[in-house]
């Protein structure tokens, strides 16, 4: 049985463990944590694996190799070559532990595997519990963080990044309390992250969790069907959405209603209505890997340019 105290024995469980750490205090760490989670794969399959045993996830393979070429080719009509490239070394070691993380846990065992859950679910545990405590110390309802050290280090520090970890992490630990697995921690981890996310969380990660329990349980009960029509669906919407939002003019519909819109979702309106106009210059190559920040016009004041005056 996995316990808090047996977690030493499982390197890739540490590594598992300190990830929301990562996630909550510095979350370009992400990256750095997942590659030393997969050099720790990589060593315990050395040893306590048959690396003949490993059976290949084929379609995550697939499909993350051709995502790679496709990154990689972006950069020959990239607008800035140089920085298309830059980021797809960035992307590369990230993808390649993904592969190989997803290739062993396939081989691993039940017990091994139960060690991961028990240190995500600690580890989520303890960084939900502490961005609450950050964020009632930001609101100023705990102390005065002038006055104290560790009140001010924990003010400085934004939570937000972390409730998107916390989104997409509750819902794999919610199947293993559903399963029976350690689940009082299961489900004390559960209620902090959902608080975390609540009380310290982005608006785009309460949507999240809002909209994803309901699918979660479509999928739970239907399973691969809801999948596959999820894996449709889903990349037809980030295709179509740019174009759908500029159609629907939700601005000058709610605007009409009497109704006024919140800064950040305006500021979102004003990236789809600005990507929409980009996306039909370069309609199917696009403007190359991670150019998003360098389009043209990209860095005009939208409150003072007509076309988004509503």
């Amino acid at each position: 049985m996995p316990t808090l105290l047996t977690l030493h024995r499982q390197p890739f469980a540490i590594a598992a463990f300190l990830l929301p750490f990562a996630a909550l205090f510095q979350n370009k760490l992400l990256t750095v944590v997942l590659l030393a989670l997969t050099v720790a794969v990589l060593i315990l399959s050395r040893l306590r694996l048959d690396l003949r045993g490993w059976r290949p996830a084929w379609p995550i393979l697939i499909g993350l190799t051709l995502l790679l070429l496709w990154a990689f080719a972006s950069a020959l009509w990239s607008i800035d070559a140089a920085h298309s490239l830059m980021r797809f070394g960035r992307l590369l070691p990230t993808v390649l532990a993904g592969i190989v993380i997803g290739f062993a846990a396939l081989s691993v065992s039940r017990e091994q595997r139960r060690f991961v859950v028990v240190a995500v679910a600690a580890g989520m545990l303890i960084a939900s519990l502490l961005a609450i405590f950050g964020e009632f110390v930001r609101s100023g309802e705990i102390g005065d963080p002038q006055a104290n050290l560790i009140l001010n280090w924990m003010a400085y520090w934004h939570f937000r990044p972390f409730s998107a970890l916390a989104a997409i992490l509750i819902f794999p630990l919610l199947a293993a309390a559903i399963r029976g697995a350690d689940r009082a921690l299961m489900i004390t981890a559960i209620v902090a992250m959902a608080a975390a996310i609540f009380f310290a969380g982005a608006s785009a990660s309460k949507l999240a969790l809002c909209i994803g329990l309901p699918v979660f349980l479509l999928a739970w009960r239907w399973g691969r069907p809801v999948s596959r029509i999820l894996a449709v669906t889903l990349s037809a919407a980030f295709v179509v959405l740019p174009g759908f939002v500029a159609a629907l003019d939700l601005p000058s519909l709610l605007r009409t209603q009497g109704h006024s819109i919140h800064s950040s979702a305006a500021h979102r309106l004003v990236i789809m209505r600005f990507v929409n106009e980009r996306v039909d210059e370069h309609p199917v190559l696009g403007w190359g890997l991670h150019t998003s920040r360098l389009l043209p016009g990209g860095s005009a004041d939208a409150r003072i340019d007509p076309g988004y005056a509503d």
